[in-house]
């Protein structure tokens, strides 16, 4: 691999076009090639960027020698295909999360990656943000203590907002329960390990009568270590949505919710410290951690497995609601 890490980008619209302006402002990367079916909006991104290939086809990007890295940016639904070519082709990888739409998908994907001489990275953006690691921080210092309990939702309200928004989570996203959910899934296993078992519950027809697609899951976990953890999701939501999540965590020696600590025998409440701000901002911090780390040889920030867990606990928990069955969750 040369000094810098060369990038094909597979997708350059909404989320994509952020992501092909972070890796092309990272100096030790060289975007080489990008892939959008819309020819147009394709040559419109190459001439802002100057990237020197573009291409309609992925398999004719994937084809590209000179590439490292194809970063995948396109529908939920084709991020495994994506993923597993990539991998056929000699490529690192870096996928969006949520990994992949179904279980024997993230099976697969755990399994090529495994054997394949390159890495692939998910995307779980919160992972790089400062908040959260500060509390990852936390957690690993011991403040915290033994996690028993934890909360978080992620209620927000795009179907109210706009009325094309149906249609585009049809053609581009998965169920809200693992598009969305996955966040805070992967958030509560990076603090507090893996997840065995689940039981969920679903409203149909109520927070947006008419919705053809499922409205509100909430999950109950069962993490390896004996904690618990509840997640409520929705996106025909009234409610404003909370960039920290909701997120609550309770152990042993100290609670943290809303911004506040509560430390064990103090019986009172404090904020939070700042978190240091020693990243760049976004997608960049992600971009960032990936490129740093495939040219360095260290530790993926979030690798295949931990994205196949944290997806295959979502999914888990949308067979839970159908069926009304607590449910082993596997953790390849």
């Amino acid at each position: 691999m040369s000094t810098k890490l060369r990038v094909g980008i597979i997708g350059v619209g909404g989320n994509g076009g952020r992501f092909l302006d972070a890796y092309a402002t990272n100096p030790r990367v060289e975007v080489i090639a990008i892939c959008d079916t819309r020819d147009e909006h394709r040559q419109a991104q190459q001439e802002k960027y100057h990237v020197p290939h573009g291409y309609a086809d992925v398999d004719a990007l994937l084809k590209h020698d000179e590439i490292d890295l194809v970063s995948i940016h396109a529908p939920d639904w084709l991020h495994a295909p994506f993923t597993l070519a990539g991998l056929d082709a000699g490529k690192h990888v870096f996928v969006e999360k949520p990994m992949a739409t179904s279980v024997e998908d993230c099976l697969e994907m755990v399994a090529r990656a495994d054997a394949a001489p390159t890495r692939v990275a998910v995307g779980h953006v919160l992972r790089t943000r400062p908040y959260f690691r500060m509390l990852k921080a936390m957690v690993e210092a011991g403040e915290i203590g033994e996690i028993y309990a934890m909360r978080s939702h992620y209620l927000t309200n795009p179907m109210h907002r706009s009325a094309s928004f149906q249609e585009i989570a049809h053609r581009s996203y998965s169920l809200p329960m693992l598009t969305m959910g996955v966040h805070p899934v992967d958030l509560m296993r990076w603090y507090a390990g893996d997840i065995v078992e689940v039981q969920a519950m679903e409203s149909r027809d109520m927070a947006l009568p008419g919705n053809p697609r499922d409205e509100s899951v909430t999950a109950l976990y069962r993490f390896a270590g004996g904690a618990t953890g509840s997640i409520t999701v929705c996106w025909a939501s009234n409610y404003i949505f909370d960039s920290d999540y909701g997120l609550e965590l309770h152990g042993s020696e100290a609670s943290v919710a809303r911004g506040e600590v509560h430390r064990r025998g103090t019986f009172e409440r404090e904020p939070l410290p700042e978190p240091p701000q020693d990243t760049r901002e976004g997608y960049a911090a992600e971009v960032d951690s990936v490129v740093d780390s495939l040219l360095d040889e260290t530790p993926l920030f979030c690798d295949v497995h931990e994205g196949a867990r944290s997806a295959i606990a979502c999914l888990m928990a949308i067979e839970a609601a159908k069926t009304g069955k607590t449910l082993a969750v596997p953790n390849p």
